[in-house]
């Protein structure tokens, strides 16, 4: 080999090293083809009631996520809702760590929280999505129950956040209960006896209602009436985040009334 062929191999290697090190446009449009086949086919699961598909593949869309927050985001959401809340909190925290900005809107993390018992990050995160959507009163009950839950329920009264108006059913009967003005039982017959709902309206007003009224029973310390009131809005054929949460949440309720040192209370 010649002196100036040798003195050209250090640049060729570097060279060679250099391009198999950093991917392709190609490459990086396989990954990302790959992580959206991953996780499609963990919606595809959880669908069909797969949860424990649907968290694996979740996870395995996590592996090649690198600094895409959206999958990291998405791969939390179908982590929780295959129910797996305390697995999906590192990738909430994560989504957030690499969009900062992102954090008042995240509801979702909140609710992995409140399943968790982590009631004082949770209600933080609440506290925060109300800035960018004040009227929710979903927002305001989730609130609600962490502050009950840390400061007992007078507290959470106190610190309740309004809504100027939420204009689906049943939220503003759902906000009368967590003032004080009516009782669990009263929302649910309201709902029952509003004939003015359309039938698919009404069974989906039911389901909030049977929700939130559950998780006002929890705030105010009724665990029995809490778990009856879950329990029923599982016969909902409502589908979505919120009926997912209902049934992750009642999963962690009960596994704290039947172990009260399995609480995880912050």
């Amino acid at each position: 080999m010649s002196a100036r062929a040798c003195m050209r191999c250090p640049m060729v290697f570097y060279l060679v090293f250099c391009m198999g090190a950093v991917p392709t446009l190609g490459q990086r449009e396989a990954e990302r083809a790959a992580v959206g086949g991953k996780l499609a086919a963990a919606r595809a699961a959880l669908a069909t009631g797969d949860y424990q598909r649907t968290m694996k593949l979740a996870r395995e869309a996590t592996q090649q996520a690198g600094d895409a927050a959206s999958v990291w985001q998405e791969a939390g959401e179908l982590m929780y809702r295959s129910g797996h809340p305390a697995e999906s909190l590192p990738l909430f925290e994560r989504a957030v760590e690499l969009r900062p900005e992102s954090l008042p809107y995240n509801w979702q993390r909140g609710i992995a929280l409140a399943t968790c018992a982590q009631w004082e990050a949770a209600a933080e995160q609440f506290a925060r999505h109300r800035e960018v959507n004040p009227d929710d009163v979903e927002n305001s009950a989730w609130h609600y129950l962490c502050v009950a839950k840390r400061q007992g329920a007078d507290v959470a009264q106190t610190q309740l956040i309004p809504s100027r108006g939420d204009p689906r059913p049943p939220m503003m009967e759902v906000l009368r209960m967590l003032r004080g003005e009516l009782q669990p039982a009263q929302l649910i017959a309201q709902v029952e006896n509003n004939d003015a709902l359309a039938a698919e309206a009404k069974e989906r007003a039911l389901f909030y209602a049977q929700l939130y009224a559950g998780l006002y029973c929890d705030a105010r310390g009724d665990i029995p009436q809490a778990l009856q009131y879950l329990e029923a809005a599982q016969q909902t054929s409502v589908r979505g985040y919120m009926p997912d949460a209902a049934r992750v949440y009642l999963q962690a309720l009960r596994s704290r009334a039947v172990d009260p040192h399995n609480r995880n209370d912050r």
